[in-house]
């Protein structure tokens, strides 16, 4: 379990154009106790990472442009830790946005259990926890 003051002091980014999936995830991680930003495009995302140093993004494969928020997220810090949300059953009405990076990542699928998620934020803290 990941200390209080440390959740306190981590701050996480949700980006997804799903809005139901975006304010989820921001509930969830808001009741962990983080300090939760959201954007709902990357042009948003990357405006909020050029201000706020970011410890962890956690972005959805379906969004448009996410390779930009990507690359926005390593300008402001090496250390920002990514986690994807994708989806179990990719469709063809639906398909994959983003490519998924195949180093320092995360992955979460879509639906996930709130213990799943919160496992793996923890997971990303240590790493997150070093910037300042």
């Amino acid at each position: 379990m990941t200390p209080r003051s440390a959740a306190i002091e981590t701050r996480i980014l949700v980006v997804s154009n799903n809005i139901f999936r975006r304010e989820l995830l921001c509930f969830q991680l808001d009741e962990a106790g983080y300090r939760v930003y959201e954007a709902c495009n990357a042009t948003d995302a990357q405006k909020l990472i050029s201000t706020v140093p970011i410890h962890i993004l956690i972005l959805d494969t379906n969004l448009a442009h996410s390779e930009a928020v990507i690359a926005a997220a390593r300008r402001a810090s090496s250390n920002t830790a990514l986690i994807v949300i994708t989806d179990a059953t990719p469709t063809p009405t639906l398909p994959l946005r983003m490519a998924l990076p195949t180093h320092d990542c995360s992955t979460l699928t879509w639906p996930y259990e709130q213990d799943t998620l919160l496992r793996t934020v923890q997971h990303r803290v240590p790493v997150a926890t070093t910037l300042h």
